[in-house]
């Protein structure tokens, strides 16, 4: 095994040890500011291992680290609030980690996680979904390196968000999706509207 992945396996194993530690600080519940500090560490920790195991092919494991990113950003930004619920799902996504990064190190092919990643979405409170608005944000990371669309968090695609929902209403009155593409509308010939004259 070369030296960069052993000292990533050795240093993805230290991270994921120091969530497990910070988890357990949460389950004493902590001041809020306390809280904050952990839940935004454990944050940083995470991405910061998912970004590393997809730069090394540990896909599985960027995966794991990719839905428990967005509970730890609901977290962050309390849409979800600290619950025995929520930090027990936490602990699993951690312990998914470590399996993840112990299976992936010796080559073995990992299991399905679709329960544990349906556990972390439930918990998770989702945007109504928006088509045309998703369809647009889409456009704009489809023209940015797969590898670096891929290991974008919520928050920093936001700056790519924001101007397209502030064109939201623009897009929405001149525009429509048809067959999975952003189409402009046709006008109405001029003066009919709604079938009438």
């Amino acid at each position: 095994m070369e030296l960069p992945r052993q000292q990533f396996i050795s240093e993805s194993e230290d991270l994921i040890e120091q969530v497990f530690a910070s988890l357990d600080e949460l389950r004493e519940q902590p001041a809020p500011q306390q809280q904050r500090e952990l839940i935004a560490g454990i944050f940083r920790q995470v991405h910061r291992l998912k970004g590393s195991a997809a730069s090394f092919g540990f896909t599985g494991l960027a995966e794991i680290a990719h839905e428990f990113e967005h509970l730890l950003g609901a977290m962050r930004s309390e849409r979800v609030f600290l619950a025995d619920a929520v930090v027990d799902a936490c602990d699993n996504a951690t312990l998914a980690l470590s399996e993840s990064l112990t299976l992936a190190a010796s080559g073995v092919i990992e299991p399905s996680r679709r329960e544990l990643f349906a556990k972390l979405r439930s918990l998770t409170p989702a945007a109504a979904a928006d088509p045309i608005l998703e369809a647009s944000i889409e456009k704009v990371l489809s023209q940015l390196p797969p590898e670096l669309a891929q290991a974008l968090t919520d928050n920093e695609k936001a700056p790519y968000w924001t101007p397209l929902r502030h064109r939201q209403f623009s897009i929405r009155h001149h525009h429509e999706l048809r067959n999975g593409r952003l189409r402009r509308k046709v006008p109405p010939p001029q003066g009919k509207v709604n079938g009438n004259w």
